[in-house]
């Protein structure tokens, strides 16, 4: 019927039909032209009847456009067969997106195509939603590949100590590898990166950092990704490191959606309500242009309190704000306004990623970790700072759970072996080189064994925590102890003489005597033995002062348990001796 309508017949056809419709007349391969479109379609596109009868296509589209439509029309005519594409059409009220079905005309009978009924549908804010839902679907991957997640723990001497499973998929390593130490997992590592003599040389800066500040570098995979390499030193209270925690996170899309940030500020809105971490943005003058949702619940300010009115300073802790202001006054030469300040390192073109602790408004002090953009005209002019932090108390509180499984007894709460003849060397080290004198004291409970064949182990192990606290509380401050191995400890006093050495042995053996464990309706008493030995310059290592002080602590055992006997490395004056009686 449509090969053949024409006039008031045609028109009063297609206003029949509801849907936006216009029909396209074919007088040749590629000759078209746009007969009537219906009322629906009029009030569609907000185009008057004349604008959509007896038209070329370029009448209702521009001349790119038009072409669009044309190659289609041509297809449809040359196959015969039904198709359907989208395509924006720019009209009086904006650009809209535009579904079109086109549907050939054929002579009754025949294959010839000498018209096509086009349906129109607007697709516009289906198109907007789907971009929307694609964009926050890249955004919430970006910012879950900002959290670093591959954990590694390694000791001075390479040995790699512990590492979860995120590390290893992330290397393609296995456990085997792993647990032949550095010297073997790290050619594996090296030979996934683009480059492994740059990579090397950067994973071995982070080696030679000291202290607790964490370091980080960048490296590139030959597959295209980007991790993150952060380590710091594990340092004690004494402030001597017992090795390093690594952690490595993929920020290849991290590193994509900071630059599209950078890109498409008109999405800023979007961004900011959608984003898990804190997200904050401040002009030249550090005054703070925008502060997102999770800033808000983290640090307990809205953005109402804070935008246009304060800079970050009252977010800052005063002492560590002069720290940095100092360590960017020194590299400038100068002293750093407070705009160079939160620049950091980006204002020597450096990524700035810094570990920073907030202020909430109610007091609470948040670590977090922050990533700087400066944020710059298209001249170069800048226009403030793009801060991307995230709470890393979950972070530090795990790092502090792993150190403590790395150095700790686990059911005395005392240093376990491996962490005491670390520092134990370090300390032997050093009182060789300022001549200080040190003892060492290896303590043996005495008749453990039939605690355990009376009482059974869950007794024996209670007696083992009750003597390794009070062993604890007996020692000095400076004096530090472990676990040794079964039911012995060890300790080393720091900077003692054999005859002070003779005292704190023998408080510790008194204490443990007269101390008692109740257990399970039963009150246990033990006993101690106590071999000592002194650590002289002349020691070769530590292993030959517990050798002398295993000696001693045979003889103590031999000599009746409960009692303290000495291996010196020198023999001792008559008065020496006569300052360290035997119990």
């Amino acid at each position: 019927m449509l090969a053949h309508l024409s006039g008031a017949d045609l028109e009063e056809f297609l206003d029949s039909i509801g849907a936006p419709v216009f029909l396209v007349g074919v007088s040749g391969a590629d000759e078209f032209s746009i007969i009537y479109g219906n009322k629906a379609l009029q009030a569609a596109l907000q185009l008057s009847a004349e604008r959509v009868t007896n038209r070329m296509p370029r009448d209702i589209a521009a001349s790119e456009q038009g072409e669009v439509f044309q190659r289609h029309y041509s297809q449809c005519a040359a196959t015969g067969m039904p198709l359907t594409f989208e395509t924006p059409l720019r009209l009086p009220t904006g650009e809209r997106w535009l579904r079109i079905a086109l549907s050939p005309v054929k002579v009754r009978n025949t294959d010839t195509v000498v018209r096509i009924l086009a349906t129109l549908h607007d697709v516009t804010l289906e198109r907007r939603t789907q971009e929307i839902l694609d964009y926050q679907h890249h955004l919430l991957k970006a910012q879950q590949d900002l959290t670093p997640d591959g954990i590694l723990i390694s000791n001075t001497s390479g040995t790699l100590l512990t590492w979860n499973d995120r590390f290893r998929e992330l290397w393609n390593l296995t456990d085997k590898v792993l647990t032949q130490g550095r010297d073997a997992a790290f050619p594996h590592i090296l030979a996934q990166t683009a480059n492994p003599e740059i990579a090397a040389a950067k994973i071995g800066s982070l080696r030679e950092t000291v202290g607790a500040k964490l370091a980080r570098v960048e490296v590139e995979l030959r597959d295209g990704r980007i991790y993150q390499i952060l380590s710091r030193s594990l340092i004690d209270e004494n402030q001597l490191g017992h090795g390093r925690i690594w952690f490595v996170r993929d920020i290849t899309d991290w590193r994509r959606a900071e630059r599209e940030l950078s890109e498409a500020h008109a999405l800023q809105k979007a961004i900011l309500e959608s984003a898990h971490q804190i997200i904050m943005s401040v002009d030249h003058h550090l005054l703070f242009r925008s502060f997102n949702r999770a800033a808000e619940r983290l640090l307990g300010y809205s953005a109402e309190e804070l935008l246009g009115k304060a800079t970050p300073v009252i977010l800052c802790d005063p002492a560590e704000l002069d720290e940095r202001r100092l360590s960017v006054s020194q590299e400038l030469g100068r002293e750093a306004t407070d705009y160079e300040v939160f620049q950091g390192r980006t204002l020597f073109g450096e990524a700035e990623v810094e570990d920073w602790t907030l202020l909430c408004k109610d007091g609470r002090r948040v670590p977090v970790e922050l990533s700087l953009t400066q944020l710059k005209g298209e001249d170069g002019t800048p226009l403030g700072l793009l801060a991307i932090g995230t709470d890393i108390t979950e972070r530090l509180e795990i790092e502090r759970r792993l150190f403590s499984l790395a150095t700790v007894d686990a059911l005395t709460g005392v240093w376990n072996r491996r962490h005491f003849t670390e520092y134990a060397e370090n300390a032997l080290l050093r009182a060789g080189r300022y001549d200080e004198h040190m003892c060492l004291a290896l303590i043996d409970i005495d008749h453990f064994k039939r605690v355990n064949d009376v009482h059974g182990h869950v007794a024996g192990d209670a007696v083992l925590v009750a003597v390794a606290r009070m062993l604890d509380k007996v020692l000095r401050r400076s004096d530090f102890m472990c676990r040794w191995g079964g039911e012995e400890f060890a300790a080393l006093l720091v900077n003692t003489e054999p005859a002070e050495a003779f005292q704190v042995a023998e408080r510790m053996r008194q204490a443990v005597a007269a101390m008692t464990v109740a257990h399970d309706g039963a009150t246990l008493r033990v006993t101690i033995s106590i071999g000592l030995s002194d650590c002289r310059s002349c020691d070769p290592n530590l292993d030959a002062i517990l050798v002398r002080a295993d000696k001693a602590l045979y003889a103590a055992k031999a000599a009746g348990r409960n009692r303290i006997e000495a291996n010196w490395n020198q023999p001792q004056t008559p008065a020496q001796e006569a300052e360290c009686p035997l119990p």
